[in-house]
């Protein structure tokens, strides 16, 4: 049968700080193939982090990035042509492709035109045999596509989160191509229940059986630290609109109880999130410590007992960020968007209503910082451990792949 290959086609990982769940996956998904090519769109930066030996990492898309001209698709016209008229036809949104016509084929262009870079890296490594994953719906699914339907490769699966996969999360109020997409992928994966769900009730019965879910997973928590300091309320997020930092700010800086409050990210928003914290009490001393890495951000966790980790952000997939501080058996306070509630509840944390005031939120802080509200951490990091443990999940999601392949 040959060497058992896997590209993975990510928005930039292993380069720049994103996409650090691939850092965990990674792993177990070499371990179950002879030979792992990760082709990244982007690099911020061309600082990789550390992978595995048999792993390579091919920056083709990043050196051959193209602005969007209208021009520019006159050679994929046909192509071009052919998807739109199919989304028009199957999408119960032909008002939006109309209207946005124009965004709609930037995100089309952002794609197809990564087309002939990937047909010459198949060739020149020779990986018509190998699986193809998309790591995200909206990356480089399309071009796939074209080189599966033109016989170039055999397989492609694809995960699915949070922008790729909600419509909400798009100023056009679709992501494109999505019913395309679904026809010619052979698996794809949802990282939540919820989201396995919303994708199923948008495409027909016979598509409904390509998609599953397949939660993403950290590695467990060495330690749960005894508390030996005053009340730590910890967020992490990056601070742009939809997570609503300044809200989290606003809603701490009601608190009766003594307290620390440490952000960690930084974004668009810090300047609003620092001009809220100017006015809070004495009694409440904040940090807002910017980007750390995982490595610098776990260990954290390790060392210092925190009171409980809040999120109100508008839309989520399922947080690595909240998995990773449940591993410790910290009590998340967070709102029942999306596919939250799967890793929030009474045993867990507080599940806030998605309309939820930001005098609600300041309550729920109070009652668990002043006692008034416990938790049991040991049956948190056992759901954890149950649902969301990397060895499971990845061991699990990796060996599917395997199969995938060899089918």
């Amino acid at each position: 049968m040959g060497k058992s290959q896997l590209v993975i086609c990510t928005l930039e990982f292993p380069f720049g700080t994103k996409e650090t769940f691939l850092e965990c996956e990674i792993n177990y998904l070499s371990a179950q193939f002879d030979e792992v090519y990760i082709i990244p769109s982007n690099y911020s930066d061309k600082i990789a982090r550390v992978l595995p030996q048999n792993t390579q990492v091919i920056t083709t898309l990043c050196e051959n990035k193209s602005e969007f001209h209208v021009k520019k698709l006159l050679p994929f016209a046909l192509t071009t042509l052919k998807i739109f008229l199919f989304s028009l036809i199957t999408s119960n949104k032909q008002r939006v492709y109309i209207s946005h016509i124009k965004s709609l084929l930037h995100h089309f262009y952002n794609d197809i035109h990564k087309y002939p870079f990937l047909k010459s890296i198949i060739q020149t490594h020779k990986l018509q045999s190998a699986l193809f994953y998309d790591y995200w719906l909206l990356n480089s699914s399309i071009s796939l596509i074209v080189l599966k339907r033109k016989g170039c490769i055999k397989k492609i699966i694809s995960r699915t989160h949070g922008f790729d996969l909600y419509d909400d999360r798009h100023i056009e109020n679709i992501v494109p191509f999505k019913q395309y997409k679904i026809k010619w992928i052979d698996q794809i994966f949802t990282i939540s229940k919820h989201g396995e769900t919303y994708l199923k009730n948008q495409v027909i019965d016979s598509y409904k059986k390509k998609i599953n879910n397949s939660y993403l997973g950290v590695f467990p928590a060495l330690n749960q630290p005894v508390q030996t300091q005053a009340p730590l309320i910890v967020s992490c997020s990056s601070m742009i609109g939809f997570k609503q930092v300044p809200l989290i700010a606003e809603a701490i800086s009601h608190l009766k109880t003594p307290c620390t409050w440490i952000h960690f990210g930084d974004g668009v928003d810090y300047t609003k999130v620092e001009a809220i914290t100017r006015s809070f009490p004495p009694h409440i001393s904040v940090q807002l410590n910017g980007f750390l890495s995982n490595l610098e951000l776990l260990k954290f966790y390790e060392q210092n007992h925190i009171s409980c980790f809040i999120s109100l952000s508008s839309s989520e997939g399922l947080p690595v960020s909240m998995m990773e501080v449940q591993s410790f058996g910290i009590p998340i306070i967070a709102p029942a968007i999306n596919g939250i509630p799967e890793l929030v509840n009474e045993t867990t944390g507080v599940l806030l209503p998605e309309n939820y005031s930001i005098e609600l939120v300041t309550t729920e802080i109070e009652a668990i910082l002043n006692g008034e509200k416990t938790f049991d951490r040991s049956q948190i990091t056992n759901f954890f451990k149950k649902n969301f443990n990397s060895d499971t999940n990845y061991t699990n999601f990796a060996t599917g792949l395997k199969k995938i392949w060899a089918s």
